[in-house]
C-alpha cells in the first residue's frame, strides 16, 4: 500500500467539493420540488452496484478511491433538491437559474399541488412540480421578480 496519487486526492477533493455543494442547495431551498423517484431510484441502485463492484475488485486504494468518487457522486445526484430559493431556480445539479433570466413563470393548479413551467421567451426550461398552491407559490415569486412575469394559470 503505496502513497495515493494526485489523481487520487483530486477525487477525493471533487467528492468533498459536490457534497457541500448539495448541502448549502438543500439547506437554500425555500420550497422544493416533489422528487422524481425514478430517477433517484437509478441513482441509488447505481451507486449500491457500484460500491459492491468497488469493494470486491478494489486491489489498492487508488482503485477504491475512484470508485468511491463514483458512488459519492451518485448519492448527490440522487440526493440533490430541485426547488426555489430566495436568488435562484434550482432544476438539476448544473442547472441553476436566476429570476432575472426568466421571461415569465407560470404556475397552473394540477391534482393535489401546482406545477411550475419558466420560460426564457416562449421556451420552458423549467419544469417542476410542488406540493404548495400556485398562490402561494405566487406571492413568494412576486417578491423574488417583476410581479407581472409571474402568472397563475
Amino acid at each position: 500500500m503505496g502513497p495515493l496519487s494526485g489523481m487520487s486526492w483530486l477525487l477525493i477533493l471533487l467528492a468533498v467539493v459536490a457534497a457541500g455543494a448539495m448541502t448549502v442547495v438543500r439547506r437554500q431551498l425555500r420550497f422544493a420540488a416533489r422528487v422524481k423517484r425514478a430517477w433517484q431510484g437509478l441513482y441509488l441502485g447505481g451507486a449500491l452496484l457500484m460500491g459492491l463492484f468497488t469493494g470486491l475488485t478494489s486491489q489498492r486504494p487508488d482503485d477504491a478511491i475512484s470508485g468511491g468518487f463514483i458512488v459519492v457522486m451518485l448519492l448527490v445526484f440522487a440526493s440533490w433538491r430541485r426547488g426555489l430559493t430566495d436568488a435562484e431556480v434550482i432544476n438539476g445539479f448544473g442547472s441553476m437559474r436566476p429570476y432575472t433570466q426568466f421571461t415569465q413563470i407560470q404556475l397552473q393548479a394540477v391534482g393535489s399541488g401546482t406545477a411550475l413551467n419558466g420560460l426564457v421567451g416562449t421556451v420552458v426550461v423549467v419544469r417542476l412540480q410542488f406540493t404548495q398552491s400556485p398562490a402561494q407559490l405566487a406571492q413568494f415569486l412576486k417578491r423574488q421578480m417583476p410581479p407581472q412575469r409571474v402568472v397563475i394559470l
